[in-house]
């Protein structure tokens, strides 16, 4: 498995239904990414730990389960 690279500080916003255990569209600044503990997925999903932004409330600490294929890239996005 290779291990998925998203630097500090990167803000991803992730669509509902590609990403686990809550629901609506997901709005995270990444402080790291839990590639030790993805790798039980099979490169379909990452863990990843950061501030999550709801609009109208402060950003709280949250740690999320996101498909891999919905996540930024050079190619799509220019962000990595």
């Amino acid at each position: 498995m290779t291990d998925v690279d998203i630097p500090e500080g990167t803000l991803i916003d992730i669509p509902e239904g590609k990403w686990k255990y809550g629901n609506g569209r997901l709005r995270l600044r990444v402080q790291r990414v839990l590639n030790e503990l993805s790798q039980f997925y099979g490169g379909t999903e990452v863990w990843i730990e950061g501030a999550r932004y709801v609009e109208d409330r402060p950003p709280r600490h949250t740690q999320v389960l996101v498909r891999v294929d919905a996540l930024p890239t050079v190619e799509s996005d220019g962000l990595l």
